[in-house]
Order: C-alpha cells, then structure tokens, then sequence
C-alpha cells in the first residue's frame, strides 16, 4: 500500500486546536493593549488641545480684548466658540465626547468615553488651564497621571 505525501486530517486538526488555543489567549490582551492605547492618545491629544485652547485664548484677547472676552465670560468657553471638534479622533470610530467647561481664567477639558466603545466608562480625562492631566475614576480624582 502506497501512502500519499500531505497532512493528514488528525494533524490539521491538532494544528487547528494549538492555533484557535493561542487566540483565544492572545485576544484578551490584544483588546486591553488596544484600550490602553486608545487611552493614551487621548492623553496626548488632551494636552495638545489645552495647548490650542491657551493659544486661542490668548490671540482672541489680543485681538478682541472687549468684546470677545465678555462674549466668553458670559456664553462660557465651549468648543465650538474656539472653533474645535467636540469628539475624538474625528474619523472614524469615535472613543471620547470632549467638554471645555469654565471661563477664560478657569477652564476644564474633559474626555468621556464613548459607553458603544469599549473604554471604560468610568475613566475620565481631564486637563486644566495649567495643563494638569488628571484621571477621574467614580468620582476619584488622581492628578499623578503616570501611564
């Protein structure tokens, strides 16, 4: 009797079972490294905001010294009177709801995840005039942001 060369149907199925094994493994970590990252760009993207936000202000009080400024201090700061989206990224899957809240001398802008996304709910941005990032986590402000 005369064998055919190639695999045979235990073998791919042993071979099918290592590899459905390993991602079954590897895909909760790929999820969490995936959140983590989505996080992190929103850290950066929140301080290059504050950034924009400080310039804003600053040319609109130059320019505007009057009457911009009363504008602002009575409409309150909002994105849109600075001209700047409300969400983040602004393509594609959207992961935060950004919110400027305060005045001129004393502004906030907060991040909230997305509840459709996979963020977690609880896990608020947040970056003040100062450029102060902070983590609000049911109700627990932590200002020691290190990762």
């Amino acid at each position: 009797m005369r064998y055919i060369a190639g695999w045979s149907w235990f073998e791919l199925l042993l071979v099918m079972l290592i590899f459905s094994t390993l991602w079954l493994i590897a895909l909760p970590t790929l999820q969490i490294q995936r959140l983590k990252s989505h996080r992190a760009d929103m850290q950066a993207e929140l301080l290059k905001q504050a950034v924009q936000i400080q310039q804003q202000l600053i040319l609109q009080q130059s320019r505007f010294q009057a009457s911009m400024g009363a504008r602002a201090e009575q409409e309150g700061l909002s994105l849109e009177f600075l001209g700047m989206g409300a969400v983040y990224p602004n393509t594609g899957e959207v992961w935060y709801d950004l919110l400027l809240q305060g005045t001129p001398a004393a502004w906030q802008l907060i991040a909230r995840p997305r509840v459709e996304t996979q963020q977690v709910p609880e896990d608020i941005l947040i970056v003040d005039q100062q450029g102060q990032l902070c983590i609000a986590v049911l109700q627990q402000v932590d200002c020691d942001v290190a990762d």
